[in-house]
């Protein structure tokens, strides 16, 4: 089709590659370089013509490229998901085992993206570990009881450790427990024992001294502190 356009003063030829992206983007058309090679197609088939492998250096007629990113700290389904939401990245494929994106994208649009996974690939606050010696209640039975009143208040969110939410055994009864099989971990995925990623307050009982172990926000520690105060009192004798 016929593309009008107006410009005032000079255009210098090392300014048309910039011109020529910008009509062919509000026409729905790419250039992918090869050597010396510059092909236009739609850009729903940038990635049938390969397009290049940014190492940072974008060369003119490098309109559709293709960019790694590498994340630290958020995974990759969040990280697409952002940038989904801001309509960013034409072709994203996640590679979650290492914690990397593949983006292909226009060219003038990779800083914008690289910029957004730097703001929001961080880490987070760092937590604090802290041990609470029960005087009047067993620490397995009190656990469950504190992450059933933190769910109710909405104040926390509580994940107990497998030592605590499984089922003991009873007294005066030889019980076989079945062995499990250990399950994979993606990395990057948090998972419900992992304290350093879990959301929350990371919570687990030690029998042997009646203790409660909490890893959280300092924040987070004190509501649950608040808890166990009105849990841990000595039993009435009705």
């Amino acid at each position: 089709g016929a593309v009008t356009v107006k410009v005032q003063g000079k255009i210098r030829v090392r300014e048309l590659y910039s011109l020529l992206e910008n009509v062919l983007k509000f026409r729905g058309f790419v250039m992918s370089r090869k050597d010396n090679l510059v092909t236009i197609v739609p850009a729903t088939e940038a990635l049938d013509q390969d397009p290049v492998l940014a190492d940072g250096t974008i060369q003119p007629g490098d309109v559709a490229v293709t960019k790694v990113y590498r994340l630290k700290y958020i995974n990759t389904a969040s990280a697409k998901k952002l940038l989904a939401e801001m309509k960013l990245g034409s072709n994203i494929t996640e590679i979650p085992e290492i914690g990397t994106l593949v983006i292909t994208e226009y060219a003038f649009r990779m800083q914008r993206i690289e910029d957004l996974l730097n703001l929001v690939d961080v880490p987070g606050p760092p937590k604090d570990f802290k041990l609470r010696v029960l005087r009047y209640t067993l620490a397995e039975s009190l656990v469950p009881k504190i992450k059933a009143l933190a769910e109710q208040l909405g104040t926390v969110e509580i994940t107990i450790g497998t030592s605590s939410a499984a089922e003991g055994p009873v007294p005066g009864r030889i019980s076989r427990v079945p062995r499990q099989m250990p399950q994979p971990t993606i990395p990057g995925q948090p998972t419900t024992t992992d304290s350093s990623t879990a959301k929350g307050v990371y919570i687990d009982s030690d029998k042997r001294t009646n203790r409660v172990m909490m890893i959280g926000l300092p924040s987070e520690l004190v509501s649950v502190d608040k808890i166990i105060d009105s849990l841990d009192v000595p039993q009435q004798d009705l």
